[in-house]
């Protein structure tokens, strides 16, 4: 199934934001009627996940979600049909993923590396030089720790333009990346503990859903495409705008909105092929 195209249709009248529904995000993946033979599936890979190859097939499904959350379908949850082009998308999240995620590793590995110098070096030093090398050691420490709870929290926004826009560059457009968590602080927050809580959830899968840790795991990662895909589908400004658009029927064109307003709020149509 090849991926259908993203477009954004401005609403007539401003109107407010809608909140997001936390309870729909909990359970929008049972209300699927194919959620069962969808999460056999997604649970497999969830365990491939272990050696890394599953890791492709379950990123990429959550794109998917994402992708179809933000275009308003009903059942956002995408079939399994399509292994190639998941795991093709797959593979670009990852990409993003580690995109950002590796230069904090490096940054921690060569802040460990200067301590363990400093920390051999220090034996025969001055108890002052000793002492300053421990607090520029705790200071580094301290920098790594909030630029690292920082990126956790921008890089869903990262993700999620990449997966809205379809191009890996839209995940590192920084400003771009933070003025929509802006335009969408109130969602974007509530989407985050949204997931947060599904994770812990999901730890305890076996009792509070009888399907087993490896399902539960998967659904807890639908549940971030899911919000993350309803924060953009509630974004008042259209961050949707494919590179090529096709040509619209007269039939998919809004309507002017009345003279002497503006249009605002709006909504993602995904039209599939």
């Amino acid at each position: 199934m090849s991926r259908g195209l993203l477009v954004y249709t401005p609403a007539m009248t401003t109107q407010k934001t809608e909140p997001l529904d936390f309870g729909k995000a909990l359970r929008f993946f049972f209300e699927d009627p194919k959620w069962v033979n969808k999460i056999v599936l997604g649970s497999l890979f969830t365990l491939l996940s272990i050696f890394f190859v599953g890791s492709f097939f379950v990123a990429g499904y959550v794109v998917r979600v994402l992708r179809r959350a933000a275009g308003g379908e009903e059942h956002p949850l995408p079939e399994w049909d399509d292994l190639g082009g998941i795991f093709t998308d797959g593979a670009r999240a990852i990409a993003v993923y580690l995109g950002h995620i590796v230069p904090l590793a490096l940054l921690l590995t060569l802040l460990g590396l200067a301590a363990g110098g400093a920390a051999a070096s220090s034996h025969d030093a001055p108890d002052a030089l000793r002492m300053i090398a421990v607090l520029v050691m705790l200071a580094g420490y301290v920098v790594f720790t909030v630029v690292g709870v920082a990126l956790l929290l921008y890089l869903p926004a990262a993700i999620l333009r990449f997966v809205i826009h379809d191009r890996v560059a839209a995940a590192f457009e920084f400003r771009e990346n933070l003025l929509f968590i802006k335009r969408n602080l109130g969602n974007y927050g509530l989407a985050l503990i949204t997931f947060l809580v599904a994770g812990f959830l999901s730890q305890f899968g076996i009792i509070l859903f009888c399907i087993g840790i490896f399902p539960a795991s998967f659904w807890s990662s639908t549940v971030f495409g899911y919000v993350m895909g309803e924060v953009a589908r509630r974004d008042s400004a259209p961050i949707a705008k494919p590179d090529k658009p096709s040509r619209p029927n007269k039939t998919e064109e809004a309507p002017p909105a009345p003279r002497g307003e503006k249009p605002g709020g709006g909504s993602y149509t995904e039209f599939l092929p």
